[in-house]
């Protein structure tokens, strides 16, 4: 519920700055979720490659996807690794993935089967 990433624009995730709030008048749907864009350019690169900016595992608990369970994350928890944004519930669950080089292999490929559930209910 609500917009992606707690309305913080995703492609700043990705640059030295950091994440920045959205604006609700740059607002687009993609995915059937509501993102927001600090300015035209972000929403632009967004809209060209929404894959590219979008968390991975849906946005939600990357370590708890690699244990094969759906947890709520928070875009104050998020790691931009390999090019690819993840989010997490906590520092601990950061950190821990970042710990272990096959988690992320690991989420991906649960992720697959949890998608599937959460289309299913």
């Amino acid at each position: 519920t609500g917009p992606a990433l707690s309305g913080l624009d995703p492609v700043p995730f990705f640059l030295p700055d950091g994440p920045r709030p959205g604006r609700m008048e740059l607002q687009i749907v993609w995915a059937g979720v509501a993102w927001r864009f600090a300015s035209e350019a972000n929403k632009a690169a967004f809209v060209a490659s929404p894959d590219v900016y979008a968390p991975r595992i849906g946005g939600y608990d990357a370590l708890a996807a690699s244990q094969k369970r759906i947890v709520n994350a928070s875009p104050a928890f998020h790691i931009v690794r390999d090019g690819r944004l993840y989010l997490f519930r906590s520092e601990d669950s950061r950190t821990h993935f970042l710990a272990d080089a096959t988690i992320p292999a690991r989420s991906e490929e649960a992720w697959l089967g949890l998608r599937a559930e959460l289309v299913q209910r």
